[in-house]
């Protein structure tokens, strides 16, 4: 504080109820009719961190899913062309899991007849919004040639398509069942309950359905306003 204030710490506190809560502390100083003081901020962080732990447990559970199943998801901008894929992807590629990859890096794997396919494909998903799924040959970056299947999924920002992604669809779904039991979990964690399992109820939590549109948008910011 002495040194001008403190933006954005994050502590720990517990409520008078005895429940232990996530605070985003700020405080910056100012001078108020000539006398010193500091304007203080807490904002109450709980349910945003809980949802993004679940996130987090998430992609770790697609990434083991993928590994064992070989089965991998991917994106890239459609502004860019620059992307992202799963560690599954690159090896299926036979590349280092850990280098940058874009859309003409993913299509140069295609050769012949399924070059043409994925190229028409991926044109089309940009400017019709129109998804795919196809059986195609790719020559792996050591030489091997394998038969994949290739998903593809426009994401939409308004009128737009803003990005193309994909991700197995048996992956995608043990995924999203883990998912929403460690976000249950994790909740129920919070308030001192047990996690008794998920019941339907026919209508979906608000945090539910916010941290899943985070989770398919990438995008936390909406988190900040739970």
């Amino acid at each position: 504080l002495e040194s001008g204030g403190l933006h954005d710490f994050e502590l720990q506190a517990r409520s008078k109820t005895g429940r232990i809560v996530k605070i985003l502390f700020s405080s910056k100083p100012m001078d108020l009719e000539g006398e010193a003081c500091h304007i203080t901020t807490m904002i109450d962080m709980t349910e945003r961190k809980r949802a993004e732990e679940a996130l987090r447990e998430k992609e770790r559970l697609l990434s083991e899913t993928g590994r064992m199943a070989h089965v991998g998801g991917w994106e890239f901008d459609t502004e860019t062309l620059q992307g992202t894929w799963t560690e599954e992807v690159a090896r299926i590629h036979e590349l280092d899991p850990k280098g940058a990859t874009n859309a003409s890096l993913g299509l140069s794997f295609y050769h012949g007849e399924s070059r043409q396919k994925v190229e028409l494909a991926v044109k089309e998903a940009i400017e019709l919004g129109k998804p795919y799924d196809m059986e195609l040959e790719l020559v792996t970056a050591k030489g091997n040639h394998r038969w994949v299947r290739t998903i593809g999924q426009p994401v939409n920002a308004g009128n737009k398509v803003v990005k193309v992604r994909a991700l197995g669809a048996e992956a995608a779904e043990v995924a999203d069942r883990h998912f929403l039991e460690n976000l249950v979990r994790i909740h129920r964690a919070g308030e001192g309950a047990p996690y008794t399992g998920i019941k339907a109820t026919g209508v979906l939590d608000p945090k539910v359905a916010a941290a899943d549109q985070a989770m398919k948008s990438g995008d936390l910011e909406p988190l900040s306003e739970l």
